[in-house]
């Protein structure tokens, strides 16, 4: 499974919210976070992760294909026990690993059709003239749209649905902080929320993965965090296959 996360504008917390939901993932599957920002990495300065960034490892491994086990062989573990691949924080340097990794038959591919995987692909801000976004996109089965309910997101947001659809068949809203409740943003852009995160307070999200298990309002980001992982699997247990996959054998338009 191949989920991607992604946000249209601002920095709502992309980084941390696909972190959040591969620590808290509630299936037997362990998941993994993999940087896909085309503007470069940032999760290993932010969760002072040591060590090389990974997916330049990963990408070398996997030019020749690859699996889920390839994948894990390349994660560094957050001391929250997420999984992350970590990526140069030079987009130019990313660029082309992300287009090894995606690539027609490359290693995402494989591993979109794998259900005894997760991975969530942190795409950053979402820009449809990146070709390499674009492709990771083109794998996934969902995106995840990462929104701070708050005006100036949702209408930016609304004046961008067309490009938002045309970017995949499959979208769902990611609420984190106060605003407009999760029904009136339904009704404005037409689009689910499949969950809500609290905000986490000033400064602490950097330091979210070590603070979990251990501070009540981190617990209830996780405890939401978790709620969200149990709606992907269950769309996916009522789909039977990928939830777009469904959608277009069934003939239904990419707004539905």
């Amino acid at each position: 499974m191949l989920f991607a996360v992604g946000s249209w504008r601002g920095a709502p917390g992309v980084t941390t919210t696909a972190l959040a939901l591969a620590e808290s993932w509630p299936g037997p599957q362990s998941a993994v976070v993999l940087e896909c920002d085309p503007r470069g990495g940032s999760a290993a300065c932010r969760f002072l992760i040591p060590g090389s960034r990974t997916v330049e490892a990963l990408a070398s491994a996997a030019r020749h294909g690859g699996d889920a086990r390839l994948l894990a062989e390349h994660t560094r573990t957050t001391s929250a026990g997420a999984a992350v691949v970590t990526a140069p924080e030079d987009g130019e340097r990313l660029r082309p690993l992300i287009a090894v990794l995606a690539k027609p038959g490359g290693l995402l591919a494989t591993v979109a059709a794998d259900s005894e995987a997760v991975v969530f692909a942190d795409c950053g801000r979402l820009d449809p003239r990146d070709a390499e976004t674009c492709a990771v996109l083109a794998r996934a089965e969902s995106l995840i749209l990462v929104i701070r309910p708050v005006v100036e997101h949702a209408l930016g947001l609304k004046a961008a649905l067309g490009r938002i659809r045309e970017l995949h068949p499959d979208v769902g809203l990611v609420l984190v902080g106060s605003g407009y409740s999760p029904a009136e943003l339904t009704w404005l852009l037409e689009l689910p929320v499949w969950g809500t995160l609290p905000l986490l307070p000033t400064g602490a999200a950097s330091r979210v993965v070590d603070r979990l298990r251990r501070d009540h309002t981190q617990a209830g980001f996780r405890e939401a965090a978790v709620g969200i992982g149990d709606m992907l699997i269950g769309r996916r247990l009522v789909a039977g296959v990928a939830p777009h996959a469904a959608r277009t054998a069934t003939g239904v338009g990419a707004s539905a």
